[in-house]
């Protein structure tokens, strides 16, 4: 029970993973054939890879030991068939034998909140958004205490583009658990997409920082707003060391150099900026060294490479991200590099391929939307394309 407190599939970030797993490791040395210990020491390993603490293969594998060792100890427990599926899920990216395995669980235990929610998280990654809200609406129901299920609800409508639908469930959210910075941070971002201006979002993060402080990720946020708003210097103030801002989905020190350099880039200070751009640069090369496959890493990279002004580069890397998680795979990240590949060709001056790209993520649910078209800095250049403004004459309408 220590070990949960630690960690859980239900609440995120999983700061003390490696307290998790110690706890569940003395639970196993105190009692060996404690099946539900070795499942949720599965769980931990299986988190671990997908979150990238321990990335390895062998972290992997340790996942997939302990689960064996459950599933031997118990092969008709919830907790062991909720654990395989995690496997599945978040190990492998096998999402049909995840669902099975979800399935199993609510088969033994048919109001398992978590199972349900689950396979709503596994349906979203396969598109399937209306059967997702669907599941996350009966988990809210089954749970109503949990502060988390109503988050992800709300996230869920916020990628559909119901603005007005997600904002209240992230004002539950923190009504429930007002310490959960996410909410904060996804509210305010929906508040950009469904106002076009940033005011509104800036009183959301404003909202989060008196509740939980100031956090690296709610920096970025105001960063980015300032970027928004061109008001760089501010910008610049906020950027005093390492550390201070890390991009949401992929926190890094490069997050640091990046934001920094482009700061100066836009304040005409270029050669500083270049050095800057030139330490996210050397930082991401070398994590990618080492997950070659990270479409997170590559498109970072790409975006690097866009202010150093290597454009092939920048295109080539920004690709291949799209390749290696295309939509078609999973239909919640894979139109963020969609995106990213957008902003790359925007600003290396391929105009009608940055639109075509924005088209289609304006006819599937993603996180940007035409209000956000009208202000994200890396689509300025697109302003003056006719064509362009006809996109944004679009609805901002739910994509499903």
């Amino acid at each position: 029970m220590r070990g949960k407190k630690y960690f859980s599939i239900a609440g995120y970030p999983h700061k003390e993973v490696r307290l998790a797993e110690k706890m569940q490791l003395k639970a196993i040395e105190l009692a060996p054939d404690f099946a539900q210990a070795y499942a949720e020491l599965g769980l931990i390993y299986a988190e671990m890879y997908w979150e990238g603490t321990d990335p390895s293969e062998e972290c992997l594998k340790q996942a997939r030991s302990m689960i064996d060792k459950a599933l031997a100890l118990a092969p008709h427990a919830a907790e062991s068939h909720q654990a395989l599926g995690w496997y599945y899920y978040h190990g492998l990216r096998d999402f049909g034998r995840a669902l099975d395995e979800f399935s199993r669980v609510l088969e033994l235990q048919p109001n398992n909140a978590m199972a349900r929610a689950s396979m709503a998280w596994v349906q979203r990654r396969q598109g399937k958004w209306k059967e997702a809200i669907e599941g996350l609406q009966t988990v809210v129901l089954l749970d109503p205490r949990e502060a988390w299920y109503r988050y992800e609800l709300g996230f869920t409508y916020f990628y559909c583009r119901r603005y007005h639908d997600a904002i209240a469930l992230f004002d539950e959210v923190i009504d429930l658990h007002p310490n959960t910075p996410a909410a904060y941070l996804v509210k305010s971002f929906a508040l950009l997409n469904l106002t076009g201006e940033t005011r509104q979002a800036r009183e959301a993060l404003d909202d989060g920082k008196a509740c939980t402080g100031r956090t690296p990720q709610l920096t970025w946020f105001e960063v980015y707003y300032d970027f928004c708003d061109k008001d760089y210097e501010h910008a610049f103030g906020l950027l005093t060391s390492p550390g201070v801002v890390l991009h949401p989905n992929n926190p890094d020190s490069s997050d640091y150099y990046f934001m920094k350099g482009a700061c100066l880039s836009k304040m005409k200070k270029l050669s500083a900026a270049e050095v800057y751009f030139d330490s996210a640069r050397v930082k991401l090369e070398s994590r990618l060294a080492q997950s070659s496959e990270s479409a997170a890493l590559l498109s970072s990279l790409a975006r690097v490479y866009t202010w150093l002004g290597k454009s092939d580069k920048a295109i080539e890397s920004a690709t291949r991200a799209t390749r290696l998680l295309p939509v078609s795979a999973d239909a919640l990240t894979g139109p963020d590099y969609i995106l990213d590949l957008a902003m790359v060709y925007a600003q290396t001056g391929h105009e009608e391929k940055a639109m075509e790209l924005l088209d289609y993520l304006l006819s599937i649910p993603n996180f940007v939307s035409v209000n956000a078209l009208k202000l994200l800095p890396e689509f300025n250049h697109l302003h003056s394309n006719p064509r362009f403004q006809e996109l944004l004459k679009k609805d901002n309408r739910s994509a499903i």
